[in-house]
């Protein structure tokens, strides 16, 4: 078995290796010795099994207080919905915070869920069957339950491959300024400023990918080990959409002839696939057409070289995620001070001065790990910051200037990654506000979360499908070039992109077994006696410190039965 801890502390997600063969497979679903080499809970007192009917039934969020409170262990045999828990133990640096993981039939994951939190599912599919281990019986005078959208804890219910929806809305006012300056800023004076979609898209990934690098517990494996995993889940998450891309599109140019010749798109191909555009444009050393627009990838893909290998080092040293904040920001005033002096092309396409705006969203994903006991903004002025910063981004990019004037160096850039931070740090200063609603409308979240493959192919068409091309009128033209864009970005996304990509997990050391199975057999001959049916705490020994019982929330109104 394969465990994976989750941003939530004691919070795993758990995958079988199976062993088959032509007539099926074997495979365990519980050993004593690998939970007890993590400090797991390795006495359950019920097997339980709970079916749904009805696609996007939702069961939760339950949990039991006191000597009642539970571990689960949940499984689905078939079907498949999203396992959700909340962290209700009062002292954790991560109360409030929820997690969510996909367990299907097919994938065969398992979740673990440690005494403290709250538990709760939404079946994906009909008919969804599951079966869950307990360590305690149900209690119904110390249950309690937490509404799935309780805006005191921002329960999300998220997809598996960790998205919220919010930051998904913010992608998709990204993705729609790039798509106005390349497409709309051609026939008319305005959105020359849509360039500046690049710079959401540069704090936004900071802010998200640090955060998660910051939660995962690395510090049992060799940091070496823990890079080499991250350099792999990039690759999986960013080279399937890419090599599709470089492929096809080197094909569509040899094909239409424009805006280059084929030696030259395949050519470009080879750069882009290196991630050297940035390089090539920074250095105007020529162009990487038809796919210029991998430049921004080579300056993530750069940046993320040495990146994670400082973050590990902080966690190793024992770094606050306030100070590791503070010099993340320190950091990003002196890449962006040092880059003022330099040309415009430079300014503008080199990594250096666009470490500046992935560094100011690392330094927001940090400093928010140490805000839970700080005050925070109240409601009406969160929702001022979140207008704020919308209207600066649209404002820019209607009327903004080009992105080689001094305007965006001295103005533009400063500001549009102070308004990107904004909509960073939205939802953890206020919950539920008409700004965040906004940016979960269900249409901008299907454009965030596609803008990857939207932008990788949103520049081929516009090149090639020149004005007489095909001897059909403007109009026509370029209903056929968003076509063509919208075919393309919806294969990508659905056969390249939505795959999960780069799971990683950790399981437990030789040594950690050892261990277990010693400790097992020195204890062997002091075991308790079974447990009488009347009893309502779960036998053997607690691993729960004495802050981890929950708060008191409503009452459930369930009697006798246990809950599914």
């Amino acid at each position: 078995m394969r465990f994976t801890e989750s941003p939530l502390a004691g919070v795993y997600t758990i995958d079988l290796e199976p062993r088959g063969d032509d007539r099926g497979f074997f495979s365990r679903v519980f050993d004593v010795d690998e939970f007890e080499a993590l400090d797991l809970e390795t006495r359950f007192v019920q097997f339980n099994t709970s079916f749904s009917r009805v696609k996007h039934t939702f069961r939760g969020m339950h949990y039991q207080l006191g000597e009642s409170a539970e571990v689960k262990v949940v499984k689905v045999i078939r079907g498949a919905l999203l396992d959700v828990v909340l962290d209700l133990r009062e002292g954790s640096p991560t109360f409030g915070r929820s997690f969510s993981a996909e367990l299907t039939s097919e994938n065969r994951t398992m979740m673990y869920i440690p005494h403290g939190c709250a538990h709760g599912f939404l079946s994906l599919t009909e008919d969804v069957e599951m079966m869950y281990f307990v360590s305690a019986y149900y209690d119904p005078e110390n249950e309690r339950s937490v509404r799935w959208d309780d805006p005191t804890f921002n329960a999300l219910i998220r997809p598996s491959h960790g998205r919220i929806d919010y930051y998904d809305g913010v992608r998709a006012v990204a993705i729609g300024a790039v798509l106005l300056v390349h497409w709309a800023a051609r026939y008319t004076p305005y959105f020359d400023g849509g360039y500046i979609g690049v710079d959401v898209f540069f704090v936004l990934s900071g802010f998200l990918i640090t955060s998660l690098l910051w939660q995962r517990r690395d510090d049992r494996v060799p940091m070496s080990q823990a890079y080499l995993r991250f350099i792999r889940a990039r690759i999986l998450r960013l080279y399937p959409a890419l090599v599709g891309l470089l492929v096809i599109g080197t094909c569509i140019v040899g094909l239409m002839g424009e805006p280059v010749s084929f030696p030259e798109a395949a050519r470009n191909a080879g750069i882009s696939m290196g991630q050297g555009a940035t390089w090539v444009y920074a250095l105007d050393l020529g162009s990487t057409e038809p796919f210029g627009q991998t430049w921004s990838l080579g300056v993530e893909w750069t940046f993320y070289l040495v990146w994670p290998w400082l973050i590990y080092l902080w966690r190793r040293r024992g770094t606050s995620a306030r100070t590791a904040g503070w010099c993340s920001a320190g950091l990003a005033v002196v890449a962006y001070v040092t880059a003022l002096p330099t040309s415009a092309i430079w300014f503008y396409f080199a990594p250096a001065p666009r470490f500046s705006e992935i560094l100011a969203g690392c330094a927001i994903g940090l400093l928010l790990q140490d805000a839970g006991g700080r005050s925070r903004p109240s409601r009406p002025w969160a929702e001022l910051l979140g207008w704020a910063s919308l209207a600066l981004i649209a404002l820019w990019t209607v009327v903004g200037p080009g992105q080689y004037t001094s305007a965006y160096r001295y103005v533009g850039f400063p500001l549009v990654t102070l308004a990107s931070v904004g909509l960073c740090v939205l939802p953890s200063w206020a919950h539920h506000t008409v700004v965040e609603r906004v940016l979960r409308l269900r249409p901008l979240v299907l454009i965030g979360l596609a803008s990857y493959s939207l932008y990788l192919w949103h520049l081929i068409a516009l090149q090639t499908l020149t004005p007489g091309r095909f001897g059909l009128p403007f109009i026509a033209l370029g209903l056929v070039g968003i076509l063509f864009t919208g075919a393309a970005t919806y294969l990508s996304y659905r056969l390249l992109e939505a795959p999960r990509f780069g799971r990683s997990s950790r399981g437990p050391s030789p040594s950690g077994l050892r261990k277990a199975r010693s400790r097992r057999r020195a204890s062997s001959s002091q075991q308790g006696r079974r447990r009488a049916p009347g009893r309502t705490s779960s036998p053997g020994r607690r691993r729960r410190s004495p802050s981890t019982t929950p708060p008191t929330h409503r009452r459930s109104t369930a009697r006798g039965a246990p809950r599914p």
